[in-house]
């Protein structure tokens, strides 16, 4: 690794050896000041990032969880309170996932059998603050390894100084929202614009907008998800494993 340190000229490099055939982690850093070490073990390394007015953050590895039951390929259905557990995780933590560019899973059991596993165990997520500075980054599966895990690949790549512009995003939730339409409406009224201005100045309006409507998603999500438990301790709401287990009796 202090070769490969050296051809990337990067001042940091912090090295968990492997034990065995199993494990081997490795941290690699450009400015050596950029980086305090809070713990590692054989299984993380946890650091600290020090950026000038910021506090982006990143996670990348196996997470040995899935966030959905459509990261898990065959076998039986993932327990649903780890997946309600990890997803109140990142909501309260505001981390969200970088899209995988290749094949969707990074762990596999059974290959070349019938019986194949296949699970996306392996992600990187990061929060706002992260994205702001690195929006155009993109997380590879290299696949090909003769370990049960795919190497994930990520490049991260930061916003070009004056080139730069924000995309905008349209949130369907936002159409739930009576202000939404309001907000479309009177600025496609507006008569002292074309539509190309019209268009702009209403993106504009809608993530500003949409910027305090979404921060307050992760509340709404825990209070859904509080009342969907309390309606399952009732009985008033049939189980998705009872569900599937009734429609495969239809077929």
């Amino acid at each position: 690794m202090e070769e490969v340190r050296n051809k990337l000229d990067f001042q940091g490099l912090l090295v968990v050896e492997a034990q065995g055939r199993s494990g081997c982690l490795a941290l690699l850093w450009k400015e050596s000041d950029q980086v305090k070490l809070l713990s590692f073990s054989n299984y993380h390394i946890d650091v600290e990032v020090n950026i000038q007015g910021m506090n982006p953050w990143r996670l990348t590895g196996d997470m040995n969880n899935i966030v959905a039951q459509i990261d898990k390929r065959c076998g039986v259905l993932y327990p649903q309170w780890l997946l309600d557990g990890f997803n109140e995780v990142l909501t309260e933590t505001g981390l969200k996932d970088l899209d995988l560019y290749g094949h969707q899973y990074t762990w596999e059991r059974g290959r070349n059998t019938t019986t194949l596993l296949e699970i996306r165990l392996d992600r990187a997520m990061a929060n706002s603050s992260w994205f702001d500075l690195f929006p155009l980054t993109k997380l590879y599966n290299l696949e090909g390894s003769p370990s049960n895990h795919s190497p994930i690949f990520m490049e991260p790549v930061s916003r070009q100084k004056g080139n730069y512009r924000k995309k905008f995003h349209f949130e369907n939730a936002w159409l739930m929202e009576p202000l939404c339409m309001q907000i479309i409406r009177d600025n496609w009224l507006d008569n002292t614009s074309n539509i190309v201005q019209k268009v702009e100045q209403c993106g504009e309006m809608l993530s500003k907008w949409g910027k305090e409507i979404t921060g307050s998603f992760g509340k709404r999500i825990r209070e859904c998800k509080m009342k969907l438990k309390d309606l399952r301790v009732k009985g008033m709401l049939i189980p998705f494993t009872s569900l599937r287990r009734r429609n495969s009796n239809c077929s």
